[in-house]
């Protein structure tokens, strides 16, 4: 499966088949843990995250790192992939690294003011803490962008 990404037409001749294991190659992990989905988000295949999802490929497994699609999508600067996860399966913006990060510390960290928009409008918690009892705070008017703090 992890060959077919980026190979639109091929991945829909597989979803489409009559493979009784669909699901399990769907999901199949590779040494690193990626899926499928994992790769198709970090090279910000949105049409491959849009083919998986509709064959129900878990959105929410992780890699080797405690990595989901939605984390490699938004740590890429996907933007577009990362919507399409949200839209397969809202709960997305739930998921931590294994610091306790969450997508909406990961977009702040990385400077990435779009994907912090998309997320507040979506809901993201910016109470939450990570590991290091850090939170999200507004870091000024001048930059309007947020910032994690102590």
């Amino acid at each position: 499966m992890h060959y077919a990404v980026g190979k639109t037409e091929c991945l829909k001749a597989f979803i489409n088949s009559d493979l009784k294991n669909k699901k399990d190659v769907l999901d199949q992990k590779n040494s690193c843990g990626n899926t499928a989905l994992h790769l198709a988000a970090d090279q910000g295949q949105q049409a491959v995250i849009t083919l998986l999802c509709e064959a129900k490929a878990d959105v929410n497994v992780t890699n080797q790192n405690g990595d989901t699609a939605a984390i490699l999508a938004m740590l890429a600067g996907h933007l577009d992939c990362l919507k399409t996860l949200y839209d397969a399966d809202p709960r997305v913006i739930k998921v931590k690294t294994k610091d306790s990060r969450t997508l909406l510390h990961l977009a702040v960290d990385n400077d990435q003011p779009s994907m912090v928009t998309f997320l507040l409008n979506i809901g993201a918690d910016a109470t939450l803490l990570n590991r290091r009892r850090r939170a999200i705070a507004l870091c000024s008017r001048k930059n309007r962008m947020f910032k994690s703090i102590h």
